[in-house]
């Protein structure tokens, strides 16, 4: 599986939650995420090709483990998930392993399905705003739902022009040096 996603940054939330509800998106309840992302060299963390980050991420107090390696382009990369019990376990199993903290992204997510994609809308401590359109697939054509998701964001008002090609984990890290 592969998750091809792209990602914007947005001004008026409450405005984007409108048009996706008036256009029949039923949208979660707030979710409180915390994202500890480990690296295996903390001297090179670039989204290259072929790079892993591995992740523990807490959701309203459930956990999992989770593995994205990167592909060639930014908008898609493999992705395995699971859910773990013990968050305290996890963070010292991959530290044995040899893994460094990198970074940690704290935010409010909101998400909801439209039109067959994921939609999450994130307030991200520290860098503000975004939306993400995502599709989890198996299909390798990638550009046709890069221009789907595009289609999407400009249904919704969002200007295209405010595309963000960088995770939050990087934007959080090149904020903090």
């Amino acid at each position: 599986m592969q998750e091809i996603e792209i990602k914007f940054k947005i001004e008026n939330v409450e405005h984007v939650k409108e048009k996706l509800r008036s256009a029949g998106c039923q949208l979660s309840e707030e979710l409180h995420q915390k994202d500890t992302v480990f690296v295996s060299d903390l001297s090179d963390t670039k989204s290259d090709e072929g790079k892993i980050f591995t992740r523990i991420r807490s959701v309203n107090g459930v956990n999992e483990l989770n593995l994205k390696k990167q592909s060639k382009d930014l908008i898609n990369s493999k992705e395995i998930e699971f859910e773990v019990s013990d968050y305290d376990k996890v963070y010292d199993f991959l530290n044995t392993l040899g893994l460094k903290k990198w970074v940690t992204v704290e935010k409010i997510r909101v998400t909801g399905v439209y039109q067959g994609f994921n939609i999450c809308i994130d307030n991200v401590k520290y860098l503000g705003n975004f939306i993400e359109i995502e599709m989890v697939t198996e299909d390798e054509n990638i550009k046709l739902y890069e221009e789907k998701i595009l289609e999407i964001a400009l249904e919704l008002g969002i200007d295209i022009n405010h595309r963000v090609n960088s995770h939050y984990d990087t934007m959080l890290n090149e904020l903090n040096h």
